[in-house]
Order: C-alpha cells, then structure tokens, then sequence
C-alpha cells in the first residue's frame, strides 16, 4: 500500500486537484485524439506526452486479454488503456460475452465508457453553428469572418461560455495511480451528480463510490479529484489578460470532423494558475493545445500542462485533457465535455495518480434546482 500524500491544484479557470495515493496494475499506453497519431517512443510522466497513441482495436484489446488470462496477470494495464486512449470501434455483445467469459470485467467496464466517448465525439449538429452566434448582428458577423482564424475562435469562445444552459449531468470517474517503476494499478470508481449554472459554476454530489452508495461527500472522497472541465479553463485561455500566445500548427482529423491545431502558451507572469499542496502554494504558467473546428470555430479538444514550475516545489507535472462532444438538452444542442483526463506527478517519488472521467446523460435544470438524495 502506498503511503497517503495530498496535492491541490487551483487555477484561474477554476480547474481544481486534490489527490491521495491509494493502492492501485499495469499499463505502458496511454491517450489519442486521431485515428492517424503514432504511437510514442518513450513514455514520460505527464500525461500530455501520451495523448500520440491511436484508438484501440477490437483485435488488440481480445488479444491483450488474452494474453493477460494465459499467463495470470491482472487486467488493469489494459482497462487503463481503453480509458485513455479510447476505441475505434462500435462493440458489439459478442466482444462483451468473450470479456466476461476471460472475467475481464473491469475492461468490460472501461469499453462500456469508451463506446460513450467514442459515439459522442463523432456526432455531429444537425447546425454547426448552432446559434452561438445568433445573438450578433448581421454586420458584427460579417466583421468575425475578417478576422484572423484564433481570433474567430475567441469571440465564438466567449459567446459560447456565456450561452452554456444551466445543467445536470452525470460524472464517471475511474481512478489509477502509477508509481515510477510500475505500471498502472486500478483505483476506486466514483459516480458524481454535478450540476452547472453560469452564473454559480458548479455544485458537485458524490453518488457512488465502487458501485455503492456514497457515505461521504466529494470534499471527503480524498484521491484526485477535478473540477472545472465545462467553461472555466476555455475562459482563461482566451481571456484578454492571459495574453496567451497562439501558433498555428497545421489541420488534422479529428474523429471524422476537420480541425486546426494551436499550440499556446501562458507566460506565469499572466497566469492566475495556482498548484496547492498543504500550506504549499505556487503560481504557474501553462501550455497546450487546441482543436479547432474549420467550420464553426469551436475547441473540440483542450490539451493543458503546468509550465515553470520550481525544481523546489513537490509537483512535477500538473496537465488535463477535455474532449468536447455535442449533447442534446432539452431539444437544443450543445457542445459539452464528454471526455477528460487529469493527473498530478509528484517530484519526490514520480507517483502518478490520473482520473478518467466521461461526462454523460446531460439535463436540463433551474438555478433554484437542488441536488436531491
């Protein structure tokens, strides 16, 4: 059992970390945005430094299995896999029967999560739009189109954050830890209610923990915990006193929908991002990556990492990965977090601990509606 540390990470954007080590098995993979990425040479700690591997197959996840069951290993090195970097598959009950004939239960779980992801990131709005913009004028939009492309992304940016609905939606979260010369070992699982209104941020309820009922809050559950995914770190990056610096990158594909990449960067004396451990306590700056979408100038995908962080501080690595997907809430369309990533590295030991967490089964609710029991 690894002994129990605790990190904070608060950031301007309200991305907020707390964790614990906890006794967690084994995995050398890690996350992709693109069917087309290759597969990474090395395999540093922080997670921003995985996200080149493909999608799994079908045929690589059963023979993986397979050879797991054959020589009496765990599983968790492969359940980590499917978490991170996805599927590029639609499963069928054939593929669930053979996981569950091989008592691979815990890949059947991260697959069942995976398909969710998967099926929200390739759908696409019957509007591409979809009214973002609606609120300008004629002559407002006819001035956006003149600008540069980043500059496009920014206005849509902020008209998009101030249009969010206020919602309810359902938070999955798997949980890992990694010590340096180990592999992956599987966490807990929790289940969180967490509803979102513009004007209040976020209320977060914990509701299960491991499949049971929770009998602490979400201040109490101790490991990683995050908060933050659905405005917060869009609105710092775009934010005017960030002065962040954007570098065009080239299109890729992602899942099927054309996108510029942006590298960026926010220089510490800009930042507000704050990482916290006790009384412990560092202002630093960040980096990343954005996907753009051509057509509608919105962010599909976020990439963030801590940057500058002093060789005296006690955190390595501090990085977060949003997958954006579009979600029909009362009858509209929005472009929401379906997907995301955290994770915290510690400079003493190299112990890295990473949540996957899919957003799913969004609603609509009023600001005076409360989380009930």
């Amino acid at each position: 059992m690894f002994k129990p540390k605790v990190f904070c990470l608060v950031a301007i954007c309200f991305l907020i970390f707390s964790i614990y080590q906890i006794p967690f098995a084994q995995s050398t993979k890690n996350t992709s945005p693109s069917n087309n990425a290759q597969s990474a040479k090395t395999s540093p700690p922080a997670l921003i430094s995985y996200i080149s591997q493909p999608p799994l197959s079908q045929e690589e996840i059963l023979s993986r299995v397979k050879t797991a069951r054959a020589s009496h290993q765990d599983f968790d090195d492969i359940a980590a896999d499917v978490d991170q970097r996805g599927i590029n598959f639609v499963p069928d009950d054939q593929l669930f029967n053979q996981l569950r004939f091989f008592r691979a239960s815990m890949v059947n779980n991260a697959l069942s999560r995976a398909d969710e992801r998967r099926a929200a990131l390739v759908a696409k709005p019957k509007n591409l739009e979809n009214g973002i913009l609606e609120n300008l004028s004629e002559e407002a939009r006819k001035e956006l189109k003149n600008l540069p492309f980043i500059e496009q992304a920014r206005t849509v940016a902020k008209v998009y954050v101030s249009s969010l609905p206020n919602f309810i939606v359902r938070q999955q979260v798997q949980r890992y830890g990694r010590p340096l010369i180990e592999g992956w070992k599987l966490g807990d699982y929790l289940e969180l209610a967490v509803s979102y209104a513009v004007d209040h941020g976020e209320e977060i309820k914990l509701r299960l923990k491991n499949g049971r009922t929770a009998n602490t809050t979400f201040e109490e559950v101790g490991g990683l915990t995050s908060t933050g995914q659905f405005a917060g770190q869009l609105s710092a990056i775009f934010s005017p006193d960030s002065k962040t610096e954007f570098t065009e990158k080239g299109s890729t594909d992602f899942y099927g929908q054309p996108c510029l990449v942006f590298d960026y960067r926010v220089e510490t004396r800009n930042s507000h991002q704050q990482i916290k451990i006790g009384s412990a306590q560092v202002i630093t700056g960040y980096r990343g990556k954005l996907y753009i979408h051509q057509e509608s100038k919105q962010v599909l995908r976020m990439e963030q990492e801590a940057i500058e962080i002093p060789y005296s501080f006690p955190i390595l690595d501090a990085t977060s990965v949003v997958d954006f997907g579009w979600v029909t809430i009362s009858g509209q369309e929005y472009l929401l977090p379906v997907n995301a990533q955290v994770s915290l590295t510690s400079r003493e030991d190299r112990f890295t601990a990473l949540n996957c967490i899919s957003f799913n089964k969004y609603n609509k609710f009023d600001t005076d509606v409360k989380i009930l029991d």
